[in-house]
């Protein structure tokens, strides 16, 4: 792979590194401070940067972790959790997870494989909401696709 040339998506106080390839696409509906997604999207990689206000609910960060794994639990075939790892973004405690599905008939999968989906997820308590960044691709191209994950999850900042 050559080396990839990367911009900055700053957006609401976040900031994630992306490779200046891929394409941005922002959710059709209107995003604001409080609520929103991006995704970014390479060649056999989808990536999401979402945010969401904590609004009338009272889940911590485990709770809303717990909340999004039972989704995706429910929502996915074949849901594995591979790997739970804690973590900070910029001072605020975060969860990175790694979890494979069956793959989909939508964007990576179309081949009917194991995708795998990494996903770092925090809270602001400043500004009060719970932010994921989150990776797809298929787990043969994880060698290839490793530095710019990397580089994704290391550059996500919240300045709050």
């Amino acid at each position: 792979m050559d080396e990839e040339k990367f911009d900055t998506l700053r957006m609401y106080g976040l900031s994630v590194e992306y490779p200046r390839s891929w394409i941005l696409m922002i959710s059709k509906k209107q995003i604001s401070f409080s609520e929103g997604r991006i995704n970014l999207i390479g060649d056999d990689i989808l990536t999401g940067l979402l945010w969401e206000a904590r609004k009338h609910h009272t889940l911590d960060l485990q709770g809303y972790k717990r909340k999004v794994t039972e989704n995706l639990e429910k929502k996915e075939k074949q849901f594995r959790l591979l790997k739970t790892v804690t973590t900070e973004v910029h001072d605020h405690p975060a969860y990175l997870e790694t979890m494979e599905t069956a793959g989909r008939a939508g964007f990576i999968g179309l081949q009917k494989k194991p995708v795998h989906h990494t996903h770092c997820i925090f809270f602001c308590p400043v500004s009060d909401r719970f932010i994921t960044l989150y990776v797809s691709l298929l787990p043969k191209l994880k060698p290839e696709y490793e530095y710019i994950v990397n580089r994704l999850f290391s550059t996500l900042t919240c300045i709050h």
